[in-house]
């Protein structure tokens, strides 16, 4: 007894068969949305190769690829958020440093249990940290500043006239020196070349940002990439101005400010990234580039960053919520920026520096980053630690994605009608998609769901669907879809959850009939 459902299968695509051969019907291909995740743009003029929604889909310059998942690292460091992971390197030496809200905690041994080797804090345990002299700096505006040398913890010998130490939440090292910001003030105190901590002199920036407002933070901005006369000072102000300062340090004859810019205000002091030549700064209205900006000097409103709408909504959200910070991680070629949406819960703003395309993760229990030994790690909300991009499943769990098409008029922009759908993609085991057919701009919602199993092969049902229609496309796994649907533009979400196998989406194929012009 034949199906009948299976039967009716059967006859659609042998009229979809029949249509090809009469030429009614017509093929587009799309890449996948390489382009990255774009915020910015109204539906009807983004490039077709962006993205209104991407979660745990990272864009390379050829397709997208699921996000690697993370592992266990140690645990022990405290009970709540793990506030801070630094490297500490001196010759041999190497250590993973970590923070919780009372005590910093030696990390460094997989799969062991941190231990304490500073007790009794008082902070929010979100340090600001530098090496110098093969020791590590600490600071966070509340404690005694800190100095570790590899094996032991001490108080920083540090002074200043006028200065109360605990005051100061910010360091940095320029041309040789250590530079502090005095928290609540306008002030900078420097050392001694060759100093970390010692006696300081203030460098009173009063009057220099006309927005007023207190500094957040100081960094070095390097645009020859090395430490040379292209070397220069960079100080950010919490109401959005950046001065800009070249010469051998703020004391010197030759000390100059180079120019002071609009930039936006910074919604943290750890969301400043060096990238090469550049500093990105995440303010609360976009992610601003200090090399493009400085350009543009004068020249009218810089033009948005694709992400510059997401930033707004979640900034206006979150902005109160501590976590924010900027980590690059060349390795894995992104520059990631945490987002605490609770005390519990948060988000990735994630650019391949490579192609500059955005995106976004999701599921990381991610209170803090860090880098050790060339590799990232994060600090969860219970105390441990897990280092990231490894493996393909989240400790144990599957990892989600989801990620939707540009809307799109294919080659035709008048109506037509989407008779079937094969999306491309690189598995290892079978792949269950959930997809979803939207057209015209409105909410898309998952209607299919399809199988794709792993097999490497050629031309896509190439007995039934003509080879001159269907291009060949090797080790490539297919979904093919019939389906039905009416507009002038259309738009597909496909979203998964995915378990032990690297995942990549390369294209879309659609196939539609013309219509008429309404």
């Amino acid at each position: 007894m034949v199906n009948a459902a299976a039967y009716q299968n059967y006859q659609r695509k042998q009229d979809q068969i029949r249509q090809i051969r009469r030429g009614k019907t017509k093929i587009v291909s799309i890449p996948a949305p390489i382009g990255g995740l774009n915020t910015r743009d109204r539906y009807g003029e983004m490039p077709d190769t962006d993205a209104p929604t991407l979660i745990n889909m990272f864009p390379t310059s050829g397709d997208l690829k699921l996000r690697n998942g993370y592992t266990s690292h140690s645990s022990g460091v405290g009970s709540g958020n793990v506030t801070m992971i630094a490297e500490f390197k001196n010759g041999t030496t190497q250590k993973m440093i970590a923070a919780s809200a009372t005590n910093l905690y030696d990390a460094t041994s997989d799969e062991d249990a941190a231990t304490s080797i500073k007790a009794s804090l008082t902070g929010d345990g979100r340090w600001s940290w530098v090496m110098m002299v093969g020791k590590m700096g600490l600071v966070n505006g509340t404690d005694t500043p800190l100095t570790y040398d590899g094996s032991s913890i001490a108080n920083m010998t540090v002074s200043g006239t006028g200065l109360t130490v605990t005051n100061l939440k910010h360091v940095n090292v320029f041309k040789n020196r250590s530079y502090f910001i005095e928290k609540n003030t306008q002030n900078c105190w420097y050392s001694a070349a060759g100093a970390l901590g010692g006696s300081l002199t203030k460098f009173d920036m009063s009057g220099v940002a006309n927005f007023g407002g207190d500094l957040v933070s100081s960094h070095t901005w390097t645009i020859d990439g090395g430490a040379g006369p292209d070397d220069f000072m960079v100080f950010i102000f919490e109401l959005g101005q950046v001065a800009i300062y070249k010469g051998t340090d703020a004391g010197a004859s030759d000390w100059t400010l180079v120019g002071v810019y609009d930039m936006g205000s910074p919604v943290d002091s750890h969301s400043v990234v060096k990238l090469g030549g550049d500093l990105v700064i995440l303010t609360r209205e976009d992610y601003v580039h200090l090399t493009q900006e400085t350009l543009r000097a004068g020249q009218g409103l810089r033009k948005r960053t694709k992400m510059s709408g997401l930033v707004q909504s979640d900034v206006a959200t979150y902005a109160a919520n501590a976590g924010w910070e900027g980590h690059l991680y060349p390795a894995g070629s992104m520059l990631l920026f945490n987002v605490p949406v609770s005390t519990t819960q948060f988000k990735q703003h994630v650019m391949n520096t490579t192609t500059g395309a955005w995106t976004t993760f999701e599921d990381i229990p991610s209170s803090t980053w860090g880098m050790y030994n060339n590799n990232l790690y994060f600090g969860d909300t219970s105390g441990k630690i897990f280092k990231f991009d490894t493996g393909s499943k989240d400790d144990e769990a599957a990892i989600s994605f989801e990620a939707q098409t540009a809307w799109n008029a294919l080659d035709y922009g008048a109506m037509k009608r989407i008779t079937a759908i094969r999306p491309y993609f690189i598995h290892e085991s079978t792949l269950t998609l959930d997809v979803g057919l939207g057209f015209d701009f409105e909410d898309i919602t998952t209607s299919l769901t399809a199988e794709s199993e792993a097999q490497i092969g050629g031309s896509w049902d190439t007995a039934e669907w003509d080879d001159a229609y269907w291009p060949d496309e090797q080790k490539v796994n297919r979904v093919f879809l019939m389906v039905r649907g009416f507009g002038a533009t259309v738009s597909v979400k496909l979203s998964a959850q995915v378990k032990n196998q690297n995942v990549s989406w390369h294209r879309l194929d659609y196939l539609y009939e013309p219509g008429g012009a309404m």
